[in-house]
């Protein structure tokens, strides 16, 4: 998780300046929207996700709390609003 977390905050922000240069070389504000989009996934994530991503972080493997199929299940759901800002901001770039 830590590696991932370190390569997908890096490819959203690279995607988000890349996205505002388009923005300024074309002054098509489209491109800054879907720039936008990528990037909210960074307060969605620290926002919304932290604890649960703490608290997952924390379980023993060899031995699962009581609770860690709901909070699998509770990160699968706010996953789910990542994936969705993904996909919008490249539908946004497509269109």
């Amino acid at each position: 998780y830590a590696r991932a977390r370190l390569m997908q905050g890096a490819l959203a922000l690279i995607g988000f300046v890349l996205a505002g240069l388009a923005y300024v070389l074309t002054g098509d504000a489209r491109w800054l929207i879907g720039g936008l989009a990528l990037l909210a996934n960074w307060p969605w994530t620290l926002l919304a996700m932290r604890s649960v991503n703490r608290d997952l972080s924390a379980l023993d493997p060899d031995s699962p709390a009581p609770w860690t199929r709901s909070e699998v299940r509770r990160w699968g759901r706010l996953h789910l609003v990542r994936a969705g800002l993904g996909l919008l901001s490249s539908l946004i770039f497509i269109w």
